[in-house]
């Protein structure tokens, strides 16, 4: 059988070729030659001991540089949140049927605080471990 641009030409004792379909494989640009070592033969890139340096200095310093930014805006947002609630005037509210932390935040947001920010001082200022809240509970909360 002779094989043309993919194509099998059968030759068994007749001087009619005929065609016939083959697998065709695409090789995304890559033109495969019988000279060329096979896959599986090529061996794997070895990295040098100051190439495994450099690698280990660049992770270093991206995860270095990871942490100083989280650790910088942590501190940047807990300053303006104390900022923020720094001597505010304060009331005292009693809890009424169908109030949530959240609710009652909107309420009594100062301007220019985020709800989740009002509900993290009302906690705070309350000293509760959770958001769960009772009808008739007493809760300090920003003065309007």
């Amino acid at each position: 059988m002779n094989r043309s641009n993919g194509i099998a030409y059968p030759t068994n004792g007749s001087s009619a070729l005929e065609a016939q379909a083959t697998v065709l494989s695409v090789h995304n640009g890559y033109r495969r030659s019988q000279n060329r070592r096979r896959s599986q033969d090529i061996e794997p890139e070895v990295l040098t001991l100051g190439q495994k340096v450099k690698a280990i200095a660049v992770i270093a310093c991206v995860i270095a540089a990871l942490a100083a930014t989280l650790i910088f805006s942590d501190e940047a947002a807990a300053r303006t949140y104390d900022v923020m609630f720094d001597g505010i005037a304060q009331q005292t509210i009693t809890v009424h049927t169908g109030d949530s932390l959240w609710t009652i935040a909107e309420d009594h947001a100062p301007e220019g605080a985020s709800v989740p920010d009002v509900v993290r001082w009302i906690e705070q200022a309350n000293n509760l471990d959770s958001a769960l809240i009772v009808s008739g509970q007493a809760l300090i909360v920003p003065a309007e």
